[in-house]
């Protein structure tokens, strides 16, 4: 019998210290030294701090082990809509990556938005991930238009926008 993988929402007495492994597994190849580890782990465990029922965050576990997450935080460029943007991040152990796993995280992450006070949920991916672009596709984000490599930063793919219109719940 197959092992299978359960959803749950984040603990953070248990998940934290997984969820920037899992971060950091898929994001290495962009950090160039021990000094930019600690600054993205301190700005990674910041962020967590706004997880509360609208802004949350599911995991996948197989056996115990935390193998991947997705969550909805807030976009706090604008104080009149930061309770109602949330941005994306759906991560997969690489050795779990194509399984479905990233599919039904997110899946189960836009159950929960309707019941938040999110009301559009935004996304980035790069254009060479079309793994990612067809599972937004499918699960309903529309294309919002596509950011340019920028002269500063190491990524080099330019990143597809996309943005979810969370239904009001019934």
């Amino acid at each position: 019998m197959k092992d299978e993988v359960t959803i749950r929402k984040y603990n953070p007495k248990t998940d934290k210290e997984h969820l920037f492994e899992i971060w950091y597994e898929n994001n290495q190849n962009q950090i160039s030294d021990e000094a930019e580890i600690e600054q993205y782990r301190d700005t990674f465990n910041h962020l967590l701090q706004y997880v509360d029922g609208s802004f949350e965050i599911f995991v996948a576990v197989l056996n115990n082990e935390v193998i991947g997450y997705q969550s909805a935080l807030p976009i706090r460029n604008n104080p009149l809509f930061w309770r109602e943007h949330a941005v994306s991040s759906t991560f997969v152990k690489k050795k779990y990556q194509s399984g479905g796993t990233g599919y039904n995280l997110l899946k189960r992450m836009l159950k929960h938005l309707p019941d938040s006070n999110i009301t559009l949920f935004f996304g980035q991916t790069q254009t060479s991930n079309t793994t990612m672009i067809s599972v937004g596709k499918k699960l309903g984000f529309k294309k919002i238009g596509v950011i340019p490599i920028s002269n500063k930063e190491s990524l080099n793919n330019e990143l597809v926008l996309y943005v979810y219109n969370v239904p009001k719940n019934k």
